[in-house]
């Protein structure tokens, strides 16, 4: 680092960059806090409510539910028909019926 300033103002920008979002809150990629959230949303719902179910969440607990298929092509369909409710939520078409069939309903 001695010998190279770049390298030595990236680590100074870098050290800036955590410095100001540790200490004050601030991050450099307001499109990532937006999609993750950044800790301070209070989206709890009120006591004895239950917790809405977001895309995100219903994609992930669908796909998990593919593992269990071994063929790779099938898999992938099958993964593929588990995205549909953030593919609706973006407006996007949706997965073809053949990949959305794929997908094993959820134990009770």
């Amino acid at each position: 680092m001695i010998g190279n300033p770049g390298r030595k103002r990236f680590y100074s920008r870098l050290s800036l960059a955590c410095v100001l979002t540790a200490g004050f809150g601030l991050s450099g990629c307001t499109a990532v806090d937006r999609m993750f959230g950044n800790g301070t949303e209070t989206n709890a719902p009120a006591q004895g409510q239950p917790t809405p179910v977001r895309p995100r969440d219903e994609v992930k607990a669908a796909s998990s539910r593919c593992d269990s298929i071994t063929d790779e092509r099938t898999w992938l369909d099958c993964y593929y028909g588990a995205a549909q409710p953030v593919r609706a939520e973006l407006g996007l078409p949706p997965a073809l019926a053949s990949q959305q069939s794929l997908v094993p309903p959820p134990a009770n």
